[in-house]
């Protein structure tokens, strides 16, 4: 399905793949024997999330420009992963101090690369039924974030039941394009709402948040200055005559800010929203969903057996 379009030259990749995974934890020692984050825990057939996310995002976009933002204290997992990766494409925090200092550091190093970026970021512990129907969404955001002058775009996921435990997207009216009648604003977020709300959300024809967004790195860039403009001064501090950072007095002095609710929410007039469609997303950050989805595949795994006589997981 490859597709690097003639726009692909300025379209980026940046893989999310700094977090911590802790409210996998007990999964991933049960699977690897210790206590890895989830992005690099072989779950089936010794294939990790993370590598799964490059596999996925490889099928349309250029390999050679997708970027990975990673946390030190996790070399040991991710250095074979990115061997074959070239020094640039690797951004390594000193610490993982939230999703927002992540996205920034990456944003402005593709700012350096290129002013006139465009870039999609992928979590990294995402799995999707119809990867094909999911990059094709990817790159219809990307046409339409070249095309308009406006905030970033995220990827809404049509949702099959009313889950409490994802982040949801309120649609708004119809953005105004010349090619594009599948473009929204967005009226709001709502977090991880309750059941009754999110029976309520489901019915209105919200959609599943994604945490999928693709723009403008300039876009980004505007967007974080004026919802959060001590991290974005801070980062500016720290910058070098070279275009880098002196990442260790950085991270000293950064608390953690998370991107969804300091910069997205405070952001919704900013941003559009697309429905990706039926392509069976499924966010694998608690146990349970990961038991699901292999067992939905049919998949054989040798430590699934382990972990049911443990009793970690009720059926």
């Amino acid at each position: 399905m490859t597709q690097y379009s003639k726009g692909g030259l300025h379209r980026y990749c940046v893989i999310l793949a700094g977090g911590d995974g802790k409210r996998l934890r007990q999964l991933t020692q049960c699977v690897s024997d210790d206590a890895r984050p989830k992005q690099f825990c072989p779950f089936w057939a010794g294939l990790t999330p993370l590598r799964a996310t490059r596999h996925r995002a490889a099928l349309s976009l250029d390999p050679k420009r997708t970027v990975f933002v990673v946390t030190r204290a996790h070399e040991g997992y991710y250095a074979d992963e990115l061997a074959d990766v070239r020094p640039w494409q690797v951004l390594i925090q000193p610490d993982n101090k939230g999703t927002a200092p992540a996205i920034l550091l990456s944003l402005l190093h593709l700012e350096n690369l290129d002013p006139g970026a465009s870039v999609v970021f992928l979590p990294s512990d995402h799995h999707y039924g119809d990867e094909h129907g999911f990059l094709a969404a990817v790159h219809r955001a990307f046409e339409s974030a070249e095309e308009r002058a406006q905030g970033p775009i995220l990827l809404g996921a049509s949702p099959t039941h009313p889950e409490a435990d994802y982040g949801w997207i309120e649609p708004g009216p119809l953005v105004e394009t010349e090619s594009r009648s599948d473009l929204f604003h967005v009226m709001r977020f709502w977090e991880k709402p309750s059941l009754t709300a999110a029976r309520i959300l489901f019915n209105r024809g919200c959609l599943w948040n994604t945490f999928v967004m693709v723009g403008r790195v300039r876009a980004f860039l505007e967007m974080i200055q004026r919802a959060t403009p001590h991290l974005y001064d801070n980062f500016a501090r720290h910058e070098t005559t070279s275009g880098q950072f002196d990442s260790e007095r950085l991270y000293e002095t950064l608390e953690p800010v998370d991107f969804s609710r300091d910069i997205l929410a405070q952001s919704p007039a900013q941003l559009a929203v697309m429905n990706t469609g039926p392509v069976g997303w499924s966010d694998l950050g608690e146990p349970e969903r990961v038991i699901r989805l292999i067992s939905q595949l049919d998949l054989k795994c040798d430590w699934l057996d382990n972990w049911h006589r443990s009793g970690s997981y009720a059926s």
